[in-house]
């Protein structure tokens, strides 16, 4: 479940540095069609300014996200092991016990 949790921020990190990095592109791409005189219905650049900001931000929190969700899974991994070389190490106390036969 991990896996899947950072393949979907990984593609939200792509999409936040192609706003951080060409929202004029980005606009062309995904919003000119609707539009018959593209040109003059093309954002301001306040709105690409704020766009770059938003990818940025949206970066930096996707880039986070990965690194917690990694940590969390590895710790979880690394209980997991810890909770079996216990087990383990009960179990061979366990069998380690001599029956002796009654009398």
């Amino acid at each position: 479940m991990p896996f899947l949790a950072v393949i979907a921020l990984a593609l939200c990190l792509v999409f936040a540095l192609w706003y951080a990095i060409s929202p004029q592109h980005l606009w062309r791409t995904f919003y000119s069609w609707r539009y018959r005189d593209r040109e003059a219905n093309e954002p301001s650049e306040t709105t690409y300014f704020l766009q770059r900001v938003g990818g940025i931000v949206g970066s930096i929190l996707a880039v986070i996200g990965i690194i917690v969700i990694i940590a969390l899974a590895l710790d979880g991994q690394a209980k997991e092991y810890e909770r079996r070389k216990q087990l383990e190490g009960q179990q061979l106390q366990v069998q380690t016990v001599v029956h002796f036969p009654e009398a």
